[in-house]
């Protein structure tokens, strides 16, 4: 895939801006729903669909939830500037986030044909990241049947942490990441990286893929204390993150068409880094639990890959296509009913103990509500997970 050049293209959007804007206060006088200028990844779906040239664009699109545009405030989250943020080694974990010099987002922007203009690559990221959960928070109940009020009033808002300072346990600089921190009930994302060929907090694949987390939070734990998931042993703890990784791809999946989700969020030069984002495009898939050491080095990401090829496999064998978002609203569907009923079976036995995937595999399989769905997704689970369910 073609790399846009990021830094001409938004330069240019800025002249553009300065020209057509009037130069009155940032204050709007206008009222919901908001309508914002944003960048926004093309997606293959939609009219004229994508091209490998242009995998985002600037649009004018509509807030449905957005109250405040000045601090990008929400019916449903809150927007955040500052904090600091610690991953592992390999930048995918993240192992600390300090809330140091928070404060309330401020946004820049003009009117202009009563829609809002970004006035800087600053806010316009942040207006375009606010837009993904927006947009997400707009579909969430249509795919999932999870009204976002349901989460509302169980948690309060959520909060976005936009452009954190990030650095791995041994002090190096990381950018291009974004993750869902349960303890706090927000996301974060960082600074943006050089090889995103579209800007991670504008990429709706990424943001609804830590939503995914937090619909898998919710369904599982309820949003009850997991701490107790990093006392596990390796296989244990790899087993509840992996199926979690897996979850997560695939409310992106639903929302978005993409399979490919690293693939088509980093254009890298380096052959082995570039095989191992590839590695997660599950409809690709070709290993089971009985090789998968030889054939992924995503550690627990390889699990949720298993689970994720089974699931796009099953759509296959029934005659669904992936490429309908219709028929990937169907599945995904099913999936949350049985991983809700399931959840409560887990936390009934006690939060997640022992023997989590064999478990939690079977108790899902019980709670398919559609026999059809249920017997091609049994018999595509254990092709892949042969040791654990064999």
């Amino acid at each position: 895939m073609k790399h846009l050049n990021q830094p001409k293209i938004l330069f240019f959007y800025m002249i553009i801006s300065f020209m057509i804007c009037s130069c009155g206060g940032s204050h709007p006088s206008l009222t919901p729903p908001f309508q914002a200028e944003v960048i926004s990844i093309n997606l293959l779906n939609e009219p004229g669909g994508r091209t490998a040239s242009i995998p985002f664009s600037l649009k004018k699109v509509t807030f449905k939830y957005l109250e405040k545009p000045e601090t990008l405030s929400s019916r449903y989250f809150i927007f955040q500037s500052g904090g600091k943020a610690e991953s592992d080694s390999n930048n995918t974990n993240l192992t600390r986030f300090y809330q140091l010099g928070v404060s309330d987002f401020y946004n820049h922007f003009k009117e202009k044909d009563n829609t809002l203009i970004p006035q800087d690559t600053f806010s316009l990221y942040a207006t375009s990241c606010a837009y993904q959960f927006d947009l997400i928070l707009q579909k969430i109940e249509e795919i999932s049947g999870i009204h976002p009020d349901e989460i509302l009033n169980k948690k309060g808002k959520f909060k976005i942490f936009f452009n954190v300072l990030s650095h791995t346990n041994n002090k190096k600089e990381k950018t291009g990441n974004a993750f869902y921190v349960s303890s706090f009930f927000s996301f974060v994302t960082t600074l943006p990286a050089k090889t995103e060929i579209v800007p991670l907090s504008a990429n709706l694949r990424v943001i609804a893929h830590e939503y995914g987390h937090l619909i898998f939070d919710y369904l599982t734990t309820d949003f009850q204390d997991n701490s107790h998931i990093k006392e596990f042993k390796n296989d244990e703890n790899n087993y509840i993150r992996g199926i979690n990784e897996g979850f997560a791809d695939l409310t992106s999946f639903t929302i978005t068409g993409s399979t490919d989700i690293m693939g088509e969020t980093f254009l890298v030069n380096d052959h082995d880094l570039n095989a191992s984002l590839k590695i997660r495009n599950f409809s690709q898939s070709h290993f089971n639990d009985t090789n998968i050491k030889d054939h992924c080095n995503a550690s627990y990401y390889c699990l949720g890959i298993l689970f994720n090829h089974a699931y796009y496999q099953t759509l296959l064998s029934l005659g669904m296509d992936p490429n309908k978002e219709s028929d990937r609203i169907k599945g995904y569907k099913l999936i949350v009913e049985a991983m809700k009923k399931t959840g409560k079976l887990i936390r009934s036995r006690g939060l997640m103990q022992g023997h989590f995937l064999r478990h939690f595999l079977r108790d899902l399989l019980d709670n398919i509500s559609d026999s059809h769905f249920k017997s091609h997704l049994e018999n595509h689970m254990k092709a892949n997970f042969k040791n654990t369910l064999g």
